[in-house]
């Protein structure tokens, strides 16, 4: 039995790679919701159509509140991607069926 993603997280929304990575993954048909420390700025540069949770990367109440029902992280941000190592997976492999693909 193979491992279905269909809602996918993208942290780092706002930089060179996440916009990119956001219209591939909605044209490909996943549920794409952004990521992001700055709301108002990620709204202004995605649009209305994205769904985007403003989280604090440094609080593992925050990432994995935003996390929560999502069955991949594609992390755009290289900062970002220790901060969801250390908070979030832990906790979410723990309570949840969320496994790690590497």
């Amino acid at each position: 039995m193979g491992l279905k993603i269909k809602k996918v997280a993208v942290a780092g929304p706002n930089g060179n790679t996440g916009p990119t990575v956001i219209k591939t993954l909605v044209a490909s048909g996943f549920e794409v919701t952004a990521v992001t420390r700055f709301l108002a700025k990620t709204r202004d540069l995605l649009g209305p159509d994205i769904d985007i949770i403003e989280v604090d990367y440094l609080s593992q109440d925050s990432l994995v509140s935003a996390l929560r029902g999502i069955d991949a992280v594609v992390v755009c941000g290289v900062g970002m991607y220790a901060l969801i190592e250390i908070h979030a997976f832990p906790q979410l492999t723990q309570h949840s069926q969320v496994t790690r693909a590497n």
